[in-house]
């Protein structure tokens, strides 16, 4: 994030999943000054500072928080603090259309997954995916969401093909953790998949559960609309035995044959050497040259 101007603009802060917290006035006056430094004056969500459990305060907290930020025209960007679980259980709770009449930047990762394809299928909202506060900002990231908010698009190269397919497909690209993409079959919050390119990454399952995922998305006919699948990394997935072999025997037995570009390697995913990326955006995989092209978000 760069400064566009003289004036700061808000970014609201909301935390729709797990718990986050500023335990002090000194903890407060950092985060300030975190954002002025990008131009940004930042404004917390009502359930920041709450807990239910496992949540950041109960669900209809969690919802205001997003709600109230869409609606108010001085919020020009909205981060998620932190990831965990629970975006899935405020989907319901969104009023997608004062987000369609007020779009605006959204970004988050991981558990947000889930939030992010909702925004997208109910109200057609793009979003950024690869960060969220609670998580050290690294040089790659912050020159990843500059590329996202001043470049016109964004290209991937030395992507590696898992498929003997090596078409060129275009489409949106829509994804992102696999569980929560996974989660969301049979619900009105998974966006149609025609024509879609798939992203997808997880974080910590074993082979076998990655296998049951893409198993799912398979005979849910996910398989029989895509124009194209790419791969992040699937970090810290190994198997507790080894006799269970890896996450890219999984891969190869899926998509080895399949007649559409499916590829891997994408600098995405829970590992620190990772950037951000936009999603529901057009883009351009290139199997054969192992590139991938991404528009950026231009509201």
């Amino acid at each position: 994030m760069e400064k566009t101007g003289k004036e700061l603009k808000k970014i609201g802060l909301v935390c729709p999943s797990y718990p986050f917290f500023v335990k002090n006035e000194k903890e407060e006056e950092d985060l300030k000054k975190y954002f002025f430094q990008f131009g940004y004056t930042p404004v917390l969500a009502p359930n920041i500072g709450e807990r239910e459990r496992y949540l950041g305060g109960t669900d209809e907290r969690r919802a205001e928080g997003v709600n109230a930020f869409f609606k108010d025209p001085s919020v020009r960007f909205i981060l998620a603090m932190r990831g965990g679980y629970g975006s899935m259980r405020i989907l319901d709770k969104i009023d997608y259309d004062a987000v369609r009449q007020n779009p605006k930047l959204f970004m988050g990762f991981s558990d947000t997954t889930a939030l992010q394809l909702a925004l997208f299928a109910k109200a057609g909202l793009p979003s950024l995916t690869g960060w969220t506060f609670r998580e050290k900002e690294t040089p790659i990231l912050k020159k990843s969401l500059n590329d996202c908010l001043l470049k016109d698009e964004d290209c991937f190269k030395n992507l590696k093909s898992v498929s003997s397919c090596k078409k060129t497909a275009e489409g949106t690209l829509v994804g992102g953790c696999l569980t929560l993409v996974n989660a969301l079959i049979g619900t009105p919050y998974l966006p149609d998949m025609e024509g879609k390119i798939l992203l997808l990454e997880d974080v910590e399952e074993e082979p076998y559960a990655i296998d049951r995922m893409l198993t799912h998305l398979r005979l849910a006919g996910v398989f029989d609309k895509v124009s194209g699948i790419v791969f992040g990394k699937f970090y810290k997935c190994v198997s507790s035995h080894k006799v269970h072999g890896t996450v890219q025997e999984v891969l190869d037995s899926f998509f080895k044959k399949v007649s559409f570009p499916v590829v891997q390697n994408l600098p995405y995913g829970h590992m620190k050497k990772r950037k951000i990326l936009p999603l529901g955006t057009k883009a351009v995989l290139d199997a054969e040259n192992g590139t991938l092209r991404i528009q950026t978000i231009k509201f």
